[in-house]
């Protein structure tokens, strides 16, 4: 099914604009991320590095630690 201009149309003056596309996932080099980690660098010098913000570097750290090792932090938010 497409949307019609009309639709989309209602919808934005519904709920928004769409996000997706809009912000797209910036790429970061984790093996770099913990290297610097490592190395002794703070979660915002990082951030600084890569040009985001360091809640970005927190999420991602906790995506890469689920992804490689199936592991969950205790104060992970998004583990309910």
């Amino acid at each position: 099914m497409t949307l019609t201009d009309e639709d989309l149309k209602r919808i934005i003056m519904k709920v928004g604009p769409p996000r997706h596309g809009m912000n797209p996932r910036k790429a970061i080099d984790m093996d770099r991320v913990h290297a610097m980690r490592r190395a002794g660098f703070s979660v915002g010098q990082v951030a600084d590095y890569f040009g985001v913000n360091p809640s970005t570097i927190d999420r991602r750290l906790r995506e890469d630690l689920r992804a490689r090792y199936g592991l969950t932090l205790v104060a992970d938010p998004d583990s309910h």
